[in-house]
C-alpha cells in the first residue's frame, strides 16, 4: 500500500515562505501531519489607525471598485467592521488584486459582502497564500459571491486563502482555482473555524496534493449546508468537498463534481483523519471517482487512530469508481486504516451506495475497497448493489425494514423522505 507522497516537499528557502498549514506539511509530509496537533500563535490585531474607506453606519463600507482596492492594500482597516453595498467587476489590472490579510498580518475583522458580488477575479503569479482575502483570523466573512480565477502556487482559494478561528458563512464561489498544493473552490485551509451555507461551482486543480471542492485543508472544524459542483483534479488527496478532513465534521453538504487523482481520491472527502474524532452526517456525493491507489466513491482513505472513533451516519454516494490498482477502491471508502494498540473504530450506519468499483481486471461492489485495520467497521443497515441479489434500493420496506428514518410523506419531519420521481427512486435526504 503506498502512501501520499510527502517528496514533494520545497528546499528550506521556499518552505520559510509557507502559510501556518503549508509549512506543517512540508517540515512532516501528510500522514505525519494527520496524526499531529499542529500549533497556530493568535494572530495580532492589525494597527488601530484610521481607516481610508467610507462609512455606512457604525462600519466602514466598500462601494466601488476603487473601494476595493483600497481595502486590499491598506492594513489599517483589517480589524475593523467592513460591509459592502453594491456589485464590483474588477477591470484589468485590478483583477490581480492584493490580497485582504497577510501572514504578517491577518485581516481580523468582519466582511460582510450583503449578497453583494465581486466579479473579474484574475488572480495570478507564484505567491503563496494568494485569494481575495489572504488570511483570516478570528475574522466572520459572509454572504459574498465572487467570480473569476485564481492562478498560483500553495494555499489557495476561490475567495480566502487560510482561515483560523473564523466563520465563513453564505458565500458563493464560481472561481476556478489553480495550483500546488492546500487548494479549495471556496478557502485554501481552515483551522479551529466553521463554514455554513457554501456553494463552489468552480473547478479546483493541482499538481501536488491536498485539493477540495470547497476546502482543501480542514482541521478541528466544522463544515455544514455546503455543496461543491465543479470538478477536481490533481496528484493526490483530492477530494469533491474536502481534501483532507482531520478531527473536524460535516453535515448536510454534498459534493456532485467528478474526481480525477492518483492517489487517494474520493467523491466528497479524500482523507478523513486527525487526532480527535470526526464526523460525517446527512451528506452525498455523486461524482464519478477515478484513480491509482485509495480511491472511494465517498472517501478515498479513512485512518482512524487509536480509541478514536469516525462516524458516518445517513448519507449515499452515487458515483462510479475507476480504480487502476485493482485493490483499493471500494463504492463508498478505498482504504480503511486502524493505528495504535487498540485502534479506533469506524461506524457506518444508514448508508447506501449504488457504484461499482471497475478495475483493470476486477469489477467489485464492495463498501470498503481495503479494509486493512486490525479492526474491522462496524457496519449497521447499509446497502449496495453488489449482486448476486442487491437490494430494492427503490422501495422504503427496504428501509423502513432496516429502522432507518424515513417516510414517503415529505411534509413529515424525518432524516430521508423517498419518491419515484426523485433521484431515480432512491431515498434522498430531506
Amino acid at each position: 500500500m503506498t502512501s501520499p507522497r510527502s517528496d514533494h516537499a520545497a528546499s528550506a528557502r521556499t518552505t520559510a515562505r509557507r502559510p501556518f498549514l503549508c509549512r506543517a506539511l512540508a517540515a512532516t509530509g501528510v500522514l505525519a501531519l494527520m496524526a499531529g496537533a499542529l500549533t497556530i500563535a493568535a494572530a495580532s490585531p492589525a494597527a488601530a489607525l484610521p481607516c481610508a474607506l467610507p462609512t455606512s453606519g457604525s462600519s466602514f463600507a466598500v462601494t466601488s471598485e476603487a473601494d476595493l482596492v483600497t481595502l486590499s492594500s491598506n492594513a489599517d482597516c483589517w480589524a475593523n467592521d467592513i460591509v459592502q453595498t453594491v456589485d464590483i467587476a474588477l477591470s484589468a489590472p485590478n483583477g490581480n488584486i492584493a490580497s485582504i490579510g497577510t501572514n504578517a498580518t491577518p485581516f481580523t475583522g468582519t466582511y460582510d459582502g450583503q449578497n453583494h458580488s465581486i466579479t473579474g477575479l484574475a488572480i495570478t503569479g507564484t505567491d503563496y497564500d494568494r485569494a481575495l482575502f489572504g488570511t483570516v483570523s478570528d475574522a466572520t466573512i459572509s454572504n459574498l459571491s465572487v467570480s473569476g480565477s485564481v492562478t498560483g502556487t500553495s494555499g489557495l482559494g476561490g475567495i480566502i486563502s487560510g482561515a483560523v478561528r473564523s466563520t465563513l458563512s453564505y458565500l458563493t464561489s464560481d472561481v476556478s482555482v489553480n495550483g500546488t498544493e492546500f487548494l479549495g473552490g471556496i478557502v485554501g485551509t481552515i483551522e479551529d473555524s466553521s463554514i455554513i451555507g457554501a456553494t463552489s461551482h468552480g473547478t479546483v486543480t493541482g499538481s501536488v496534493q491536498i485539493f477540495g471542492g470547497i476546502v482543501g485543508f480542514a482541521r478541528n472544524s466544522s463544515i455544514s449546508g455546503s455543496n461543491a459542483t465543479g470538478n477536481v483534479n490533481g496528484l493526490y488527496t483530492a477530494g469533491g468537498l474536502v481534501g483532507s478532513l482531520l478531527a473536524s465534521s460535516i453535515s448536510q453538504s454534498s459534493a456532485t463534481g467528478d474526481i480525477s487523482c492518483s492517489n487517494t481520491c474520493g467523491g466528497l472527502i479524500a482523507a478523513i483523519a486527525g487526532n480527535a474524532s470526526s464526523t460525517v452526517d446527512q451528506s452525498f456525493s455523486t461524482g464519478q471517482v477515478q484513480g491509482d491507489n485509495r480511491v472511494g466513491g465517498f472517501i478515498g482513505y479513512a485512518r482512524i487512530f487509536n480509541g478514536l472513533t469516525t462516524s458516518i451516519t445517513d448519507s449515499y454516494a452515487l458515483g462510479d469508481v475507476t480504480d487502476t490498482d485493482d485493490a483499493t477502491g471500494g463504492v463508498l471508502i478505498g482504504v480503511q486504516w486502524e493505528d495504535g494498540a487498540s485502534n479506533g473504530t469506524l461506524t457506518i450506519t444508514d448508508v447506501y451506495a449504488t457504484g461499482v468499483v471497475t478495475g483493470p481486471t476486477t469489477t467489485t461492489y464492495e463498501l470498503i475497497g481495503d479494509p486493512s485495520g486490525a479492526s474491522p467497521a462496524i457496519i449497521n443497515d447499509s446497502f449496495t448493489l453488489a449482486p448476486p441479489n442487491p437490494p430494492d434500493l427503490t422501495s422504503i420496506t427496504t428501509f423502513t425494514d432496516a429502522g432507518w428514518d424515513i417516510d414517503e410523506n415529505w411534509t413529515t419531519p424525518t432524516v430521508w423522505g423517498i419518491c419515484p420521481d426523485v433521484n431515480d427512486g432512491m431515498p434522498v435526504l430531506k
